[in-house]
């Protein structure tokens, strides 16, 4: 390459950082292993081997300079921001000032292009499986074993969410490897907003029935006691229900790699709205089955002895008297925010790959 070309593939590519909002650069005498300030990103063979190419072609083309041990890759608007930059022409703006991409220098945005797609591409799949990680560990309801959920399911509702929940279980399992085949990847968005009506469907259901228990007339203590475990369980069916629901919209966002600042904003709003509607009508009632427990007078030798479900109604219409977001929805509010601030990953040049601490969603 002579001093014209090079000349003229500094220029690309100082556009094109500039265009696609990107930094690359090199990252000497970096302690990745202090955990305090690194996470390790999860790759397997094939997917370092891909970064490991990536990065001996950053080198090749000048994006660093020089082969080093390692590289930062600065995202300012987040990953997907650039990707979406990208794929819609990360040299747009140069080509309309400066008509010079001609002769033995018109590959190289092509090239360059089609190499940091496939690059960002395959890390914004590995860090955003590492920010679905974090709200799935809260999952709670999501990550039991099967035997355990059949626990407490009932009637109609219980296939429908097992099957709905084994689906988006399968979304956020595989999102790495979807997310690199475009047709399966539009197919598991129209999948996830099924999954998501269902679950708001099934949240209408459990909470209906909820009210219901808390209504229903008794004979006996015996009576009152069976209505309160079986609101228990009703409850814990809703939480899976509105657990499907948060996942699945998540996953959509990501699956699309929508980040337009309104979408984000209705999802967060939309999340938050409803799970405090589901709060209030869950406090209602167990308030009023409280009341009833609370109210109930002994029938003669009838042995009631109410502490038990006073200290489980009561424990829960504490948790939702404090007013306070639930760590879910902080934690929906912390990841989708992420999605569009600044990010950091480091490169090490055996593929290895690694995200700052402070961009944790927790």
């Amino acid at each position: 390459m002579d001093s014209e070309d090079q000349a003229l593939m500094n220029d690309i590519i100082c556009e094109l950082q500039k265009n696609a909002e990107f930094e690359i650069r090199l990252a000497d005498d970096v302690n990745y292993n202090d955990s305090n300030l690194f996470s390790k990103l999860s790759l397997n063979q094939f997917q370092m081997s891909q970064l490991n190419s990536a990065i001996r072609g950053f080198a090749e083309m000048k994006l660093t300079g020089s082969l080093a041990s390692a590289y930062y890759v600065k995202f300012p608007k987040g990953l997907p921001h650039t990707l979406t930059a990208l794929h819609q022409g990360g040299f747009g703006s140069m080509i309309r000032e400066n008509n010079k991409f001609v002769g033995s220098a018109s590959f190289y945005p092509m090239e360059i292009q089609a190499l940091l797609l496939k690059a960002f591409t395959l890390m914004s799949a590995v860090t955003g499986q590492y920010f679905l990680s974090q709200i799935n560990n809260q999952m709670q309801k999501m990550n039991m074993k099967l035997d355990e959920i059949l626990e407490f399911l009932y009637g109609d509702k219980k296939a429908e969410l097992i099957s709905e929940m084994t689906f988006v279980t399968h979304a956020y399992q595989n999102y790495v490897s979807i997310m690199s085949h475009d047709e399966q990847r539009k197919a598991i968005i129209v999948s996830l907003q099924e999954s998501r009506k269902v679950a708001l469907k099934d949240i209408e259901f459990f909470i209906s029935d909820l009210d219901n228990k808390a209504n229903q007339k008794t004979g006996n203590y015996w009576d009152i006691s069976q209505i309160v475990d079986k609101s228990l369980q009703s409850k814990e069916s809703l939480e899976l229900a509105e657990q499907l629901y948060v996942m699945s919209g998540i996953l959509e966002c990501f699956y699309a790699q929508n980040l337009d600042d309104d979408y984000i904003s209705r999802l967060k709003e939309d999340v938050h709205q409803y799970l405090k509607k589901c709060d209030r009508r869950i406090l209602t009632s167990f308030s009023n089955l409280k009341g009833k427990v609370d109210g109930y007078r002994p029938l003669p030798f009838e042995n009631a002895n109410k502490t038990p479900d006073l200290e489980k109604l009561g424990k829960i219409i504490d948790s939702l008297n404090l007013g306070e977001e639930s760590e879910l929805q902080k934690s929906v509010n912390k990841l989708l925010q992420a999605q569009s601030e600044e990010s950091v990953i480091l490169i090490k040049n055996d593929g290895n790959a690694y995200i700052k601490n402070s961009y944790r969603v927790k």
